[in-house]
């Protein structure tokens, strides 16, 4: 897997196999659960990905997984259709052999259980274990037994310079703090020409979701909207040539290539 690099001396990972992955010094990443390789380096801090650990990440699975609910969900929360968000989705891993496509978080796989076929070489990765079994269970049930799922940090990605055709980030960005460095990891890994999809929650919400926020901060969700000129300005200091931002409601789209 010519993509991913060791998360403790940045080399290359040489080897890949159903007990996990070795780079050319010989460190070695066991294979968890459902053929989860953990490549998250010993710096890495806790994180609210935890939350999705909980009974929230098998309601939010649940939803996601369902459109109509979901979009029942965000146009009373968020004011928002989703039918934008699941079109990108399906397009996302519609990449032909020889592509690589990272998905992070790759939450419960939604990407995948829509997807008709997998032809590009998929990685899914995410922060939280629970989600990651969830991304297991998909691609045991369609069949994908190609696609890799990693545990990895969105800000310091075990993935080489310039490794990556296309990024899908969808609703990941809100639940992070540093988003600035998510999108500069975006620009490292991915190829000249590559391009990176998604969706993300920003300011402002609608009354409801308002009312709710203080309940999902006490229960340790820390959400953190994005703001929209803050992630178009991120982008074009970090060097994307073209991104564009459609905002429906609370929900924007991003649609984004270096």
């Amino acid at each position: 897997m010519s993509a991913l690099r060791c998360p403790q001396c940045n080399g290359p990972i040489k080897r890949i196999n159903q007990t996990g992955v070795t780079c050319h010094q010989d460190h070695r990443f066991g294979s968890r659960s459902g053929g989860v390789i953990d490549l998250t380096s010993a710096s890495t801090e806790p994180s609210t990905a935890r939350f999705f650990d909980t009974p929230y990440g098998v309601v939010y699975d649940f939803g996601v997984k369902r459109p109509a609910l979901a979009s029942a969900v965000a146009r009373i929360l968020w004011g928002a259709h989703l039918s934008g968000m699941y079109r990108l989705m399906d397009q996302g891993a519609r990449m032909p052999r020889g592509k690589i496509v990272l998905d992070i978080p790759v939450g419960g796989a939604p990407v995948l259980q829509r997807a008709q076929r997998l032809r590009c070489t998929y990685i899914g990765a995410d922060l939280s274990n629970g989600m990651l079994q969830r991304a297991a269970r998909v691609c045991r049930e369609r069949g994908f037994d190609d696609a890799l799922l990693i545990r990895a940090d969105a800000t310091g990605l075990p993935l080489r310079d310039a490794s990556v055709d296309r990024i899908l980030c969808f609703n990941g960005l809100h639940v992070i703090p540093n988003k600035a460095a998510v999108i500069a990891e975006f620009a490292r890994i991915l190829r000249p020409g590559g391009d990176v999809v998604g969706s993300v929650l920003t300011r402002p919400l609608q009354r409801r979701g308002r009312m709710l926020r203080p309940w999902t901060s006490r229960a340790a969700l820390c959400f953190h909207p994005a703001n929209a000129g803050q992630l178009t300005a991120m982008a074009r200091d970090h060097g994307f040539r073209q991104w564009k931002q459609t905002t429906n409601g609370a929900l924007t789209l991003i649609q984004g290539r270096l």
